[in-house]
């Protein structure tokens, strides 16, 4: 399989993240004074959007973005109950991020949601760059400056591209790894800062330009 073809890697037993459930209240709070809009790259079988529904957080407007049809099914029936039981506005959006991006970050998000999706993303093209490891900086400070709050996660796995996670049987390297994309992701976009982290690949990042921190 080509690098830049859909990997098709998720699992509808995920559990939520914790760093994510233990900061709920946060997050309810960034929706509450902003205006509830959610970007979610990579979406999966919508694990993300079913945390958002159950805990009842005020989102007006969540744009999934997964271009997998494997995932398609569990991904609407989520959005439906974001749309039947909280009112909100649940898009799904069908293809690959790199043929979105532009459109989509035109726009401004109170949380966008990039979790565990860069080990398996090509954006060398997008960010003219022949390094999987730069394009991929590039990008988080990009998607740092387009919303309040990003949530982020990287994960080490042969799958991937071993451009990016530098996976090693005992992981270690590639958490050295994660933790250095983070900071020099963060010395291109100097108004983030980290607001939480669980190990050192698990971030919830404030735009501090646009929420008060």
């Amino acid at each position: 399989m080509r690098c830049q073809d859909v990997l098709c890697i998720d699992s509808p037993s995920k559990p939520y993240p914790k760093l994510v459930e233990s900061n709920i209240d946060f997050l309810r709070k960034v929706l509450e004074t902003g205006e509830g809009r959610v970007l979610d790259i990579g979406a999966g079988h919508g694990r993300f959007v079913k945390l958002f529904y159950e805990y009842e957080l005020p989102v007006r407007r969540y744009v999934a973005v997964e271009p997998c049809t494997e995932f398609t099914l569990d991904l609407l029936d989520a959005l439906d109950w974001l749309k039947a039981d909280i009112d909100a506005e649940a898009l799904h959006v069908d293809r690959k991020w790199q043929e979105v991006r532009s459109e989509l970050l035109q726009e401004d998000w109170d949380i966008i949601i990039a979790w565990d999706i860069f080990m398996y993303m090509d954006l060398r093209g997008v960010h003219s760059t022949d390094s999987f490891r730069e394009a991929v900086v590039r990008e988080i400070a990009e998607l740092i400056r387009r919303c309040r709050v990003l949530l982020l996660s990287f994960w080490p796995d042969r799958r991937g591209l071993p451009g990016v996670n530098g996976y090693t049987p005992d992981g270690r390297r590639s958490y050295r790894m994660f933790t250095e994309i983070v900071q020099d992701a963060l010395k291109l976009a100097p108004e983030g800062k980290i607001y939480a982290k669980f190990h050192h690949q698990n971030y919830i990042i404030v735009n501090t330009e646009e929420l008060e921190f």
